[in-house]
C-alpha cells in the first residue's frame, strides 16, 4: 500500500486515496488521484432485494493480515463500527464488508479495500441460492467412514462418506415476538394498551457434502440423537453440541465454523435481522374507538443462513 501521507494541520496520517485528512478534513498535500471520490456508502438493501456481497476472504494468519491493514480507516470508507470490524476480521471466516444493488459498484468497492491489502470477492445473492431451503434432517447415523442423513419430511436415507464432508457450521438462531394492543379513538390520538414478548433460542447444525452448494440442517426440535448412544443428554442443547464435535471429528479434508454468535451482531451492519409485521385483528370499542393488535417478528434465520451458504462458496 502506498506511504500514509501527513496532514499539515493536525499533523495525523491519511491514505494517499484521500483528497482530505480523514480526521480534520483539511485538503492533502501530495495526494494520488485514483479517479474515485471518498466512499459514501449507499443505502442498505432490503432481505428481498437481489444484491451483491463484497466479501473479505478468510486468511489462515491474522496477525498478518492486521499488520497490513489500517481496521479504522477501512471502517470509515465503508461506515462501519470498527469494533465490529475487527471482530469480524479476527473470526478467520468470509464475511461481507458491503451489500450494494450492482456488480460495478461491488466491484469499485474491491478496489477501494483491495488499496488497503484485503483481499475480497464479489458474490451475488443469487450465488447463495437462498431461494432453495436446506435439507432438514431426522436422525443421523456414523458408521466408521460412512455418514448417513435421514430427511425430516421424506424420510429418505442419504449415504456419503467423511472424504466427502467439505463444512460443518453451527450457531444459534432466534425468533422474537412483540405484541401490542393499540387504542385508536376518533380524536386521531393512539394509545399503546398492552405489550408482550416472547422469545426463544436453538442452535442448529449446517452440514455440506461432496460438491453440493445446498446442505443439510439439523435443528433440535423433532430430530432423533441416538446416534451419540450412551453419550446423550437429557437436554437438546447438549446433544445438539455434542452431535457437533462428532460430525467435525469425521472430517477429513473439511472445516467446521462454530463462531457464528460472537460476530452475528456484528453482521447486522450489512446482513439486518429480519423483521415481519402484520395487524393480527382489529376490536370496535364504542363509537370511532378500536383497539388495534398487532405483531412483530424478529429473527436472524436469513441472516445464519447467509453466512452458511457463504462459508461454503470458500470452502
Amino acid at each position: 500500500m502506498d506511504q500514509l501521507l501527513e496532514c499539515e494541520k493536525c499533523s495525523r496520517k491519511s491514505p494517499p486515496a484521500r483528497s482530505e485528512c480523514l480526521y480534520c478534513g483539511a485538503p492533502l498535500a501530495g495526494a494520488v488521484d485514483r479517479s474515485r471520490p471518498i466512499r459514501k456508502m449507499p443505502r442498505i438493501l432490503d432481505e428481498w432485494e437481489k444484491g451483491f456481497n463484497v466479501v473479505v476472504k478468510p486468511i489462515a494468519n491474522q496477525t498478518g493480515r492486521f499488520e497490513r491493514v489500517n481496521v479504522e480507516e477501512i471502517a470509515a470508507e465503508l461506515d462501519l463500527v470498527v469494533d465490529d470490524l475487527i471482530k469480524l476480521f479476527s473470526a478467520n471466516v468470509p464475511f461481507p464488508a458491503a451489500r450494494v444493488e450492482s456488480s460495478a459498484e461491488a466491484e469499485a468497492i474491491s478496489a477501494v479495500l483491495r488499496e488497503y491489502g484485503v483481499e475480497t470477492e464479489v458474490v451475488a445473492d443469487q450465488k447463495l441460492g437462498l431461494s432453495s431451503p436446506q435439507k432438514r434432517v431426522r436422525a443421523v447415523a456414523i458408521k466408521g467412514g460412512s455418514i448417513s442423513f435421514t430427511l425430516f419430511n421424506t424420510g429418505d436415507v442419504e449415504n456419503f462418506s467423511s472424504e466427502d464432508l467439505k463444512l460443518i457450521v453451527t450457531g444459534s438462531v432466534f425468533e422474537k415476538t412483540i405484541e401490542t394492543v393499540e387504542k385508536h379513538s376518533k380524536k386521531h390520538t393512539n394509545k399503546t394498551l398492552n405489550i408482550g414478548h416472547t422469545a426463544r433460542d436453538q442452535r442448529m447444525i449446517d452440514v455440506y457434502a461432496g460438491n453440493e452448494m445446498i446442505g443439510y440442517r439439523i435443528i433440535p426440535t423433532g430430530f432423533d440423537f441416538s446416534a451419540l448412544g450412551a453419550e446423550m443428554s437429557i437436554l437438546a442443547t447438549e446433544n445438539l453440541q455434542k452431535l457437533f464435535v462428532k460430525l467435525s471429528n469425521c472430517i477429513a479434508n473439511g472445516e467446521a465454523i462454530n463462531g457464528y454468535d460472537e460476530i452475528r451482531n456484528s453482521l447486522t451492519n450489512i446482513w439486518s435481522f429480519e423483521e415481519v409485521n402484520s395487524t393480527k385483528g382489529v376490536t370496535k370499542k364504542g363509537v370511532g374507538n378500536v383497539n388495534v393488535a398487532r405483531q412483530t417478528i424478529v429473527t436472524n434465520l436469513n441472516q445464519f443462513t447467509r453466512f452458511s451458504r457463504l462459508c461454503r462458496q470458500f470452502i
